[in-house]
């Protein structure tokens, strides 16, 4: 791989972008170039309002329009990401109830309604003045699915409307269809928000092509535009009470086009019965405790009988109080919190108050000092590394030099090591559900036994009995101490156990070795070969004349030679002279 010197290049996104009020946003980097820290800034009524996580997921309290910038660093420089109006942030409280509309204003959509037609077709959903049902008869909207085949599906929707209070809610409306024929026909679905409009779920969905329960159309096909009498009308009714609670939630009328007919929708009554029995307060979390610190924790009012307002307080949380049925919150230091909740309705209030509700871990802390021993030899076996337990951990994790084996302990307060021959570090980091500690650090020296010494200097062969005979080697690295040998009858007289021995000799030739030692073992050892020698025995016969004349020349005498003997000497009576071989076993006189 090829480094990069180049600056970061900073990019981001965020999922939902539209939210109400109170709800949150999963922000995923996706920034390039080795970044090593992130700065983000959320705006006005963001918890929080900045951030150092890569991965923030933030709660937006305020309705309006976020602007959402990232900074992004690493070794080479920094770059910035603005996204301006990045995420809407909606009403979070709907209207209250009823909602009628029997299409009398010639306004369409009605004030506080929308109308989505995605692909801006020529035909979507539109207001009738001539088409209705009592008592709004003349007056409706409708869908010209004969003349044009809209393929996106367009969708009327209601303005949000507050459900909290009420012990029971439905929707009631008329609706007139007829298919085309058997094979082109139109239907109708009815669909609910409670997350201002991000997810929509299915209540209602008819279609098909004759007048049959369970079917859309009000009366027989026709190939013929289709216009409604008025016994050509059905009155539906959807039971809405699994959303009571709810502050706010949006209706929509979607025409699930198919060329069919038109299709006539008149008289929409969304209502709800009041509760007249005071709240009984009850909450869940997700996730359930213990959490880790700085994790968004999702708390959730299951109050019963319809609270209309709510009243929160998050000891030790951000934020510390919510009125909002639905709360995210961090906690920034470890702890056992107590959570309360207060709901109310026209009838009445009741708190639950939890004490010790969350426990909020956090990573561990650095393990302390490890103890075990600093210095060792190389492949010693045994070796016990421990430190004390850690509040809060869940396991620990031990790395030890290369070449070593934690062969007992890995995942405990304890490790048993097989070192290898490399000096490193032994390490340890405590671990549990909300990260992993730093390390602490033991610095592991080994050692071991010393190498072989190397050559011996001194003198080699030598006379029995010599003394002050000084052999020596250089420095072996990590030695401590030397052991030499010498000849049989030999003797150290100074240096045992240093570089350099004195030595007396005896009669018997041998080795002068030498090993070198430290706590780990001892060397082979180093050898050098001694020669002794001794003085020669008395010559044998020596041969030649004993009688010779007065200047005669030329008399040789001869011996054997002698063992061990490196010259000879030869001595003539007075006035004779050696003319040749003095140092040798043959000399000749004169």
């Amino acid at each position: 791989a090829i480094a990069t010197t180049s600056p970061p290049v900073a990019a981001f996104s965020g999922t939902p972008l539209t939210i109400c009020a109170g709800s949150t946003v999963a922000f995923t980097d996706l920034s390039t170039g080795g970044v090593t820290s992130w700065s983000w800034n959320f705006g006005a009524g963001a918890v929080p309002a900045t951030s150092t996580a890569q991965n923030p997921i933030v709660t937006f309290n305020t309705v309006g329009s976020n602007t959402i910038t990232l900074i992004v660093t690493s070794a080479y420089g920094s770059d910035t990401q603005v996204n301006t109006n990045y995420v809407t942030v909606l009403n979070s409280t709907g209207v209250a109830l009823p909602l009628t509309e029997g299409f009398t204003g010639a306004t369409f959509v009605p004030v506080n309604w929308s109308l989505v037609n995605t692909n801006a077709s020529p035909t979507s959903w539109a207001r009738s003045a001539t088409v209705g049902f009592a008592p709004t008869a003349g007056n409706s909207m409708f869908f010209n699915n004969f003349s044009y085949n809209d393929s996106d599906d367009d969708q009327v929707k209601l303005p949000g409307a507050s459900f909290t209070g009420l012990s029971s809610a439905q929707l009631q409306f008329d609706v007139a269809y007829a298919a085309f024929n058997t094979i082109r026909f139109d239907g109708l679905e009815v669909l609910v928000s409670t997350d201002c409009g991000v997810t929509f779920t299915s209540v209602y969905s008819k279609t098909g092509s004759t007048v049959v329960a369970g079917n859309l159309p009000t009366a027989p096909a026709t190939t013929a535009s289709f216009t409604p009498t008025a016994a050509q009308w059905r009155t539906e009714t959807i039971n809405l009470s699994a959303y009571v609670g709810s502050s706010k939630v949006i209706v929509a009328f979607k025409n699930l086009s198919g060329n069919g007919n038109r299709l006539f929708v008149d008289n929409i009554n969304l209502t709800g019965v009041v509760s007249t029995l005071a709240p009984v307060a009850s909450f869940t979390s997700s996730p359930t405790s213990p959490v880790c610190t700085g994790q968004s924790v999702t708390y959730t009012s299951t109050s019963t009988n319809s609270p209309t307002s709510y009243s929160w307080s998050f000891a030790g949380g951000t934020p510390a109080t919510s009125t909002s049925a639905t709360q995210v919150v961090t906690y920034a230091a470890s702890g056992t919190y107590n959570v309360s909740l207060t709901a109310t309705n026209g009838s009445g209030s009741n708190t639950l108050n939890q004490a010790g509700y969350i426990t909020v871990n956090t990573s561990p802390a650095t393990p302390g000092l490890i103890t075990g021993a600093a210095a060792l030899c190389s492949s010693s076996t045994g070796n016990v590394y421990s430190i004390a337990a850690i509040a809060g951990a869940t396991s620990y994790t031990w790395t030890v030099p290369a070449g070593a084996t934690v062969t007992a302990g890995q995942g405990t307060i304890s490790a048993t090591v097989t070192m290898g021959s490399t000096s490193g570090n032994v390490t340890v980091t405590a671990t549990n559900a909300c990260g992993t500690s730093t390390a602490s650090i033991k610095a592991i020296t080994i050692t071991s036994a010393p190498a072989t010494p190397g050559v011996i200097t001194g003198t080699t062969t030598l006379c029995s009995s010599s003394t002050g005979n000084v052999y020596s080697i250089a420095a072996v690295a990590g030695a401590t101490s030397y052991t030499w040998t010498v000849p049989a009858g030999a003797t150290v007289t100074a240096g045992q156990g240093t570089i350099s021995a004195t030595v007396t000799m005896g009669s018997t030739s041998g080795n002068v070795t030498v090993t070198a030692t430290n706590t780990c073992g001892t060397s082979a050892a180093s050898s050098q070969a001694i020669t002794i020698n001794t003085t020669p025995l008395t010559p044998g016969l020596i041969s030649g004349s004993a009688t010779a004349c007065s200047s005669s020349t030329g008399n040789v005498y001869s011996i054997a030679a002698v063992a061990g003997a490196t010259s000879y000497t030869w001595t003539v009576p007075a006035g004779a002279t050696v003319t040749a071989g003095q140092g040798t076993i043959s000399a000749t006189v004169t």
